[in-house]
């Protein structure tokens, strides 16, 4: 959105939004807001800034356009961010819609802001607002307002919703050219162009409720998922299958989580306490048990059993006081024994079914662990997001040896030497040689972000194609090159500018079309020093090519994360 030079809303000829009828009632809140305000971008300016089609708005669309940018630009930096990257110009149509809508105290407050933007607003006119002596920093007479005005906010934000949804056919009418009735109940579909149903959903007095299916234009499924009372259900399966119930069972509470074909797969069952008094069970979709494990007051006591999906066993183990855990016997996914009568190697993927929340927990760490009569005797490794972070021999149980912890490079960090588990000596190693600054691309997409995001899962995820090449092209930001000398001269304050730790970046969304190329980007966040870059990144990021997602063989458009990380690696000669 350009900085404003628009006028105050006056009357407008301009005619009702036409907007996706399923939109209206499936999204809410920030969606909601989103949603609106690009339907009057796409609408009046093609997507592009609105500055020269501003006076074709009517009050309403104006309104609504400007309050998505006020409140979030203000939730992220304050009045004084958003003075910084829109001016004051859409304000008074702002002010209008808040009127309007019964929103008065938070209308009232924009008066005052803009004066002391006015009173400073040369000072407005910096390339780099960021920064300890930065503008964002010295505006304290806007500070000062940031907080009444966020605790406003939300509250705006929810009136606001329900008056517009209240009054929308002044300002839009559905895809059919029919106004939107907020209390509608009924079966909606909307179709593609060549006649195929597009989306289909069913609404219970304005809201989603039950299954909702999203099709490509030659009929294949897309996405679905499952609706109550509103909002996206964890708790079901896109059939309405129950994923999850919670029941009462005389003073006891039961848990359980389903397969999609509705056989169980986890029970969870705790006394008014919320321990769990029996064992914790999970089952494969065939009925065969998988897994049980015991608790007492919340810790793990007692036997550990897992099994293979026809039976035979996997795990044999019991935690003993204090959660000792001893192994017994172990087999890995080829079935083959790796630990027998208490004796070989026991690998621990981190991934815990114990959960009472949860139908699991998938954890960072993962362990190798050597075992002799169920003690660790022997090397335990253990890996963090699958890299090496630490090797320490045990001896009957206890640290005995030298233990050696690494950097995520691979160079060694600390060696530090054991005696019957007391610490006697350590050592610590620098993480380079020879180290230089580098700006580095990161773009991720996969199953769990989408699942976060609520996009529908993919069969193959988008990866970058050119990633070295625009890499390379990236400018080195001066605040990177501060820190570089700071540690070259010893000079370093903190442990934040240390180059063996120093990672400062920034994030961003972006969408990747179905031919692999990038066409949107949206800030997602920024670390302490690399807000200064956010503007400088978009325009190498746009040249990204990507191998496009796919669902089964058809390539669609999704969202990448992409993180720009200020950091330091190794000096290779070339």
């Amino acid at each position: 959105m350009a900085k404003a030079k628009a006028k105050a809303a006056g009357k407008s000829k301009s005619p009702p939004l036409r907007v996706c009828r399923i939109n209206y009632y499936r999204l809410h809140g920030d969606d909601f807001f989103e949603w609106l305000m690009r339907e009057v971008q796409a609408t009046f300016a093609d997507g592009k800034d609105l500055d020269r089609k501003w006076d074709a708005l009517s009050p309403l669309q104006q309104g609504v356009y400007t309050w998505w940018y006020f409140y979030t630009e203000v939730q992220n930096g304050g009045l004084a961010q958003y003075f910084y990257n829109q001016e004051d110009g859409f304000l008074p149509a702002l002010a209008k819609l808040l009127k309007a809508s019964d929103n008065a105290p938070l209308a009232e407050m924009l008066t005052p802001a803009a004066k002391i933007y006015r009173k400073h607003k040369a000072k407005f006119a910096v390339e780099n607002p960021f920064g300890e002596d930065g503008l964002f920093a010295s505006m304290t007479e806007l500070a000062a307002l940031d907080r009444p005005l966020c605790r406003q906010l939300n509250k705006t934000s929810k009136s606001l919703e329900k008056w517009l949804r209240a009054n929308f056919d002044q300002l839009a009418v559905g895809d059919d050219g029919e106004p939107l009735d907020p209390k509608f109940s009924g079966r909606l579909e909307t179709q593609h162009p060549n006649g195929k149903v597009h989306e289909r959903a069913t609404i219970n007095r304005g809201a989603f409720n039950g299954p909702y299916h999203r099709f490509f234009d030659d009929g294949q499924l897309e996405f679905s998922c499952f609706y109550k009372a509103g909002e996206v259900s964890t708790d079901y399966w896109p059939s309405g299958q129950p994923k999850f119930k919670e029941m009462k069972r005389g003073k006891l509470t039961v848990k359980e989580w389903y397969h999609e074909s509705g056989n169980i797969q986890k029970r969870y069952v705790t006394d008014k306490t919320g321990f769990a008094i029996e064992p914790i069970q999970v089952w494969y979709d065939n009925g065969q048990l998988a897994e049980e494990i015991h608790k007492k007051q919340g810790d793990k006591v007692g036997p550990w059993l897992k099994y293979f999906d026809d039976g035979s066993p996997r795990l044999e183990a019991v935690y003993e006081k204090g959660e000792l855990l001893v192994v017994k016997n172990a087999w890995n996914d080829q079935r083959q024994q790796t630990v027998k009568d208490g004796t070989g190697t026991y690998y621990d993927d981190g991934i815990d079914f114990d959960p009472s929340w949860k139908l699991f927990h998938a954890g960072s760490w993962s362990h190798s662990q050597e075992l002799v009569d169920g003690a660790r005797h022997g090397v335990e490794t253990t890996w963090h997001d699958g890299v090496l972070w630490r090797t320490c021999p045990f001896v009957n149980g206890k640290p005995h040896g030298e233990s050696t912890l690494y950097y995520d490079n691979g160079r060694v960090r600390t060696k530090t030497w054991f005696e019957n588990g007391k610490e006697v000596k350590k050592q610590e190693f620098p993480k380079f040689d020879n180290p230089r600054p580098v700006v580095l691309i990161q773009a991720e997409a996969n199953a769990e972000l989408f699942r976060a995001w609520k996009h529908p899962l993919l069969d193959v995820y988008p990866q970058v194609k050119n990633l070295a090449d625009v890499q390379k092209r990236l400018p080195m930001p001066e605040f990177l090159t501060k820190v570089f000398e700071k540690n070259k001269a010893g000079s370093v304050t903190n442990n934040y500018e240390d180059w063996s730790t120093f990672e400062d970046g920034v994030a961003y969304m972006v969408w990747v079309n179905e031919k692999g190329a990038v066409d949107s980007i949206d800030f997602s966040g920024a670390s302490m020093y690399s807000g200064c870059t956010i503007e400088t990144y978009p325009p190498f990021l746009q040249k990204l090519k990507f191998e496009p997602g796919r669902i089964g063989k058809r390539k669609v458009r999704c969202r990448v994360l992409v993180r720009v990380e200020h950091t330091f690696v190794e000096e290779t000669k070339s």
